[in-house]
């Protein structure tokens, strides 16, 4: 189990806590099926990454601590696409990708997409993986990323979205989280409510928020135990 601390990664084992890299305060750990061995960080203003090697007795080894020059903004959230791409969002300055190139590790390019490309705003941005899709959470509503089909920009737009509903569209609903369950329903919290969005049998997405209306939902945020999990937790 690894745990961030003010001054690095810490390793929790067998009833103990053991400093095992010094870095930068870190807000958010992520892990890309691309690189298992490797772990990303995002840092009080810096992103990067460790890796994990294992030797003939089975000890772990952690090494080739690395910082991306490109990027020098807090970091709040890691994801990736269905191509092995990572998606993070920076507290100040927009969301950026990070295209690897060749499966290698240290060939990469990283794009930021700022209001320019569609966003509203600069902060309050938060990126999450909804069946391999990435969707962008914002201060103004619901967002999602598209390719761009103008080769002589980015490769991606970012355009609201009314996929789950169109209340997620309203520019006075704050979008804060996004998780699946472990049975696969999505959960969305935002300044008007929290709940799962259901599918019904016409198509359409119906948000239940009935159930949880006694929920400050502002305070609210998902735990995210294990991949596809989640859980409410309370501030």
């Amino acid at each position: 189990l690894f745990a961030s601390g003010d001054d690095g990664v810490e390793i929790v084992k067998d009833n103990s806590v053991k400093e095992i890299i010094k870095t930068d305060k870190i807000f958010c750990f992520g892990k890309l099926y691309k690189f298992p061995n490797t772990i990303f960080m995002g840092m009080f203003d810096s992103f990067g990454y460790f890796q994990i090697e294992t030797g003939k007795n089975g000890e772990h080894r952690f090494t080739n601590y690395t910082k991306l020059d490109e990027i020098n903004e807090s970091i709040r959230i890691i994801t990736h696409d269905n191509d092995g791409n990572l998606w993070i969002t920076s507290e100040y300055n927009g969301i950026y990708n990070i295209v690897f190139e060749d499966n290698q590790l240290e060939k990469y390019n990283v794009t930021n997409y700022d209001t320019t490309n569609g966003l509203p705003q600069m902060d309050f941005n938060y990126v999450f993986n909804v069946y391999n899709k990435i969707y962008v959470g914002t201060a103004e509503g619901l967002y999602k990323i598209v390719e761009n089909k103008d080769k002589n920009k980015k490769p991606y737009m970012i355009i609201p979205d009314t996929t789950f509903g169109k209340v997620f569209s309203v520019k006075e609903n704050s979008i804060g989280d996004i998780e699946i369950d472990k049975n696969g329903n999505i959960w969305i919290s935002s300044d008007f409510g929290i709940g799962p969005v259901i599918k019904a049998e016409n198509g359409d997405y119906i948000w239940d928020t009935i159930p949880y209306k006694r929920i400050d939902a502002f305070d609210i945020e998902f735990d995210r135990s294990e991949e596809h999990t989640s859980e409410l937790q309370s501030h």
